[in-house]
């Protein structure tokens, strides 16, 4: 039988065997570690990474000296090149081959002499720990250059995590706002009235400072009900710069243990405090109702607000505490982290007495700060009721003080050089003076003061052509008149196109005209009474100016003969220059300008140095945005009322003189109340220190 040949591919001709050993092939780059090889051949294995060294001539082929493919005396067969032809002397491909191993203890990840184990077909080894150092058989990254920039990712702020740590990563459900009550139910509105009946037995409450673990119950200072000055709701000393020396000072000694404390356990204590005001949500609810004057259902929007602003920042802080990822290079890692700043004094308002001081104390909490509260003196029960609360949930005594007074206190804080960050909402006069305080020097000042500032609007809505009055109407009412018009972001200004005027001030007359005025524990009332007796003096001068510069085309003149209650008046046609179109109100008093295109009303609303809030009506996109474009205000709302910003989805500031800019209930408001800290080390070890 004649023999078979197969066709092969032709081969180079092997090295002699009587030239020297060769070298063998380069199996990596030189000087640095290269990408794993993969060899394609079936039952060979890649190499992994490869170090640069040379690979060193085979064995010698069996069978003696002499013939084609054997190495003579003293001499071996060079190593033929990866992927080449093996010569005769060679074992050819054919069946998996096991490769003899050397004597001597098993390295790791090698099989233990004698248990050889069956052979198996070759196969791609794709699963972790299927390759050498654990890979996947997958090329690698290759590794960072001298100046490759590379995202470390985002990790702990403070120190670093032993290799082979677990990371216990503190999660939480996602944010969600506190639904408001419905208040057509009977159930929910009898819950309120029971509540509020409660309270009326208990009147007057004890509302004292609180330093440390100790009380001032003085009566110095009282709140009374706006809608009956008769009622006294609260009593509380009035604390002057004595008292915010002594509290900053159990502020400071407070500091070290409060910032030391996790983030995860700050965040507990806030939630915590968030599950105690849904406990007392009723009669927190209540206390507003008493003490400020609110309508049940801007009441119990204030309470929720403060739940949510507690969940907010409960949750910033644990995302702030993971830092941000810095670009690394080799040899050097870089860690950015946020620290508290000192000890926090915050300046709160009188209109949400419990959601906005609420905001401030969380937020300077949450990052690690120390605090003291001086609430408004119209409404010291409610800073009492709140400072309860936290103290209630896990706040130490020395990391939140409460002290009451009036306006002597509040200058004490800001001028007092331990404090290291101002938090204040209320008039412009006064964030203004705040201002210029904090930036004076004081002796033994040893950081500049941080202000939070927060000030008044003066809020214009625009009114297209084409804006559809059914909507806007309502809005608008809603926006000039809830609460009697005693909200920062609350309508002043309406700037209507010309075409439609007429239509738009008729409807807002014969809405105005059916505004029930009335005590503000009632449910059908829909506007209460102004804060107090200077507040009322306030709305009706400026009324009356404005009707002398106007027309006045509604006013609901009957009020109740107790309380400081004001008329809803709207005035159209002011004439230009009138100090009331610039200055801010805070009472329920509407003027309707007319104008001859968007681009005058931007105008006007370009030229007011307030930039708190804004409205617009209007069907047209290309209306909407290009009144955003040009609109300097905070807080834009288009087609729909400019009132009741939400914590998480319309963060709430202002620009120009309405504030500082900090966006409440937003992303970064915590960044107020922290500083960012870098640090740089450098990553190549020279020896251990033992």
């Amino acid at each position: 039988m004649r023999p078979v040949h197969r066709l092969r591919p032709r081969r180079a001709a092997p090295p002699s065997p009587r030239r020297a050993p060769g070298q063998g092939r380069l199996l990596g780059p030189r000087g640095r570690r290269g990408a794993p090889a993969r060899l394609e051949r079936p039952g060979l294995r890649g190499q992994g990474r490869v170090g640069p060294q040379l690979r060193g001539a085979g064995p010698p082929a069996p069978g003696g000296a002499g013939g084609r493919g054997r190495a003579a005396p003293g001499h071996r067969l060079a190593q033929p090149a990866l992927r080449g032809l093996r010569g005769r002397g060679d074992p050819g491909p054919g069946p998996l081959r096991r490769r003899p191993r050397a004597p001597g203890a098993a390295r790791p990840g090698r099989r233990p002499p004698g248990c050889a184990g069956r052979l198996r077909a070759a196969r791609a080894h794709v699963l972790p720990r299927r390759r050498p150092r654990g890979g996947h058989g997958l090329p690698r990254a290759p590794a960072a250059g001298e100046h490759e920039q590379r995202g470390l990712p985002v990790g702990p702020a403070r120190g670093h995590r032993p290799r082979g740590a677990a990371r216990r990563a503190v999660t939480l459900p996602p944010f969600a706002n506190e639904p408001v009550l419905e208040l057509r139910r009977a159930p929910a509105r009898q819950g309120l009235l029971d509540a509020l009946a409660e309270l009326d037995t208990t009147l007057p409450l004890r509302s004292p400072a609180w330093i440390g673990d100790d009380r001032d119950d003085g009566e110095a200072l009282t709140s009374t009900d706006p809608s009956d000055p008769s009622r006294v709701v609260a009593l509380a000393p009035c604390g002057g710069a004595d008292a915010a020396g002594a509290a900053v000072t159990s502020a400071q000694q407070g500091f070290r243990a409060w910032s030391a404390t996790g983030a995860a356990e700050r965040a507990a204590v806030l939630l915590r405090a968030a599950e105690g005001m849904r406990r007392r949500r009723p009669a927190l609810a209540a206390l507003c109702v008493r003490e400020a004057g609110k309508p049940w259902a801007e009441a119990d929007a204030d309470v929720c607000e403060a739940i949510d602003f507690l969940e907010f920042y409960a949750r910033g802080a644990l995302a702030l505490e993971r830092g941000r990822p810095l670009f690394q290079v080799t040899g050097e890692r870089n860690t950015l982290s946020y620290g508290p700043r000192g000890v926090v004094a915050v300046i709160a308002p009188w209109n949400f007495p419990v959601a906005i001081p609420t905001g401030m104390v969380a937020a300077a909490l949450a990052t690690g700060n120390t605090v003291v509260l001086k609430p408004a003196e119209q409404a010291p029960g409610c800073g009492f009721a709140l400072t309860a609360v936290l103290r209630e949930a896990g706040v130490p005594p020395d990391a939140l003080a409460l002290v009451q007074g009036q306006g002597e206190a509040g200058a004490a804080l800001v001028a007092d050089p331990r404090v290291a960050t101002i938090a204040f909402t209320g008039s412009g006069a006064v964030g203004l003076e705040i201002l210029r305080s904090a930036a004076q020097l004081a002796p033994g000042q040893t950081q500049l003061k941080r202000c939070v500032i927060e000030m008044g609007g003066k809020n214009c809505i625009i009114v297209d052509g084409d804006a559809d009055l059914d909507d806007a109407v309502p809005a608008i009412v809603r926006s000039a008149f809830d609460y009697a018009g005693q909200k920062c972001s609350a309508a002043s200004r309406i700037l209507v196109h010309e075409a439609i005027a007429d239509a738009l001030i008729e409807r807002l007359a014969g809405a105005v005209e059916v505004l029930q005025v009335g005590a503000p524990g009632a449910f059908g009332s829909d506007v209460g009474p102004v804060i107090e007796r200077e507040a009322a003096r306030r709305v009706r001068r400026y009324t009356a100016q404005a009707a002398a510069a106007g027309r006045v085309v509604a006013s609901r003149d009957e009020l109740p003969a107790a309380g400081w209650y004001c008329p809803p008046t709207v005035v159209a046609d002011v004439a230009p220059g009138t100090p009331v179109l610039s200055e801010e109100v805070f009472g329920p008093l509407l003027t309707v300008e007319r104008v001859g295109s968007v681009d005058e009303a931007c105008d006007r609303v370009d030229a007011l140095p307030f930039a708190l809030t804004g409205g617009l009506f209007s069907r047209n996109p290309d209306t909407v945005a290009h009144v955003a474009r040009r609109s300097p205000v905070g807080n834009l709302y288009v087609n729909r009322k400019i009132t009741a910003a939400m914590v998480g989805r319309q963060p709430f500031g202002g620009n120009r003189l309405s504030g500082t800019g900090t966006k409440a209930g937003g992303p970064d408001y915590l960044m107020s109340f922290v500083e960012p800290r870098v640090v740089t080390e450098n990553t190549v070890r020279h020896g251990l220190v033992v």
